[in-house]
């Protein structure tokens, strides 16, 4: 009860800042990637930038929302709303939403739950990271690990909602400055592995 009641504040919280908010026009934002229906606000005294689906002002409003700091300089600005762009592309707002149910209805029972949460969050941020650096030049490639430097500040928001300054920094950071750039090897990698764990978690040990 008291981990829903604070998810719907931070939710009324967050809906009342959006609220003061101005909508970035359409036309100014064709250089970048966004998911069909999308709408950018720029809301002063936001505490960080973050993407969400859905429900903003109604029940029926289904929009992608990505929400940006008024405050950030105009090229922190282009960075943040790129990586909050990657979030709503690979459906992080979903998925943070389903493992904070899970995380609600197991946490008395399960502690692992609550360090599978915190991985994966991290997880979904190095994801955003990786995808941001794949579109950027060295040069922007810098300027967006000291944004995420300055920015950075390991606050996490529950529910739906995926900010650009949550989860491990100083990983994140590290990660940018070993960066290389995915390959199809990387991609077979990542299969093998992933069929390797599927069949090691659902497929039991053998009986003794």
């Amino acid at each position: 009860m008291a981990l829903v009641a604070a998810w719907l504040f931070q939710d009324f919280r967050l809906r009342q800042i959006m609220q003061r908010g101005t909508v970035l026009p359409q036309e100014s934002l064709s250089a970048y990637d966004l998911v069909p229906d999308t709408a950018v606000y720029l809301c002063p005294g936001l505490p960080t930038s973050f993407a969400r689906y859905g429900a903003a002002f109604s029940i029926a409003d289904e929009r992608h929302l990505i929400c940006l700091q008024k405050e950030l300089p105009p090229e922190q600005m282009r960075l943040v709303l790129l990586h909050e762009c990657a979030h709503l592309r690979l459906h992080h707002a979903w998925f943070k939403a389903i493992m904070m149910m899970v995380v609600t209805l197991n946490f008395a029972w399960n502690p692992l739950i609550w360090a599978a949460y915190r991985l994966t969050c991290r997880d979904m941020e190095l994801a955003c990271d990786e995808a941001v650096m794949e579109q950027l030049s060295p040069t922007d490639r810098r300027n967006y690990a000291r944004a995420l430097v300055e920015l950075g500040s390991g606050r996490c928001l529950w529910g739906g909602t995926a900010s650009f300054s949550e989860c491990d920094t100083v990983l994140r950071v590290k990660r940018l400055v070993n960066w290389q750039p995915w390959t199809p090897g990387s991609n077979a990698r990542s299969l093998v592995l992933t069929v390797l764990l599927i069949l090691f978690f659902f497929c039991g040990g053998s009986p003794l």
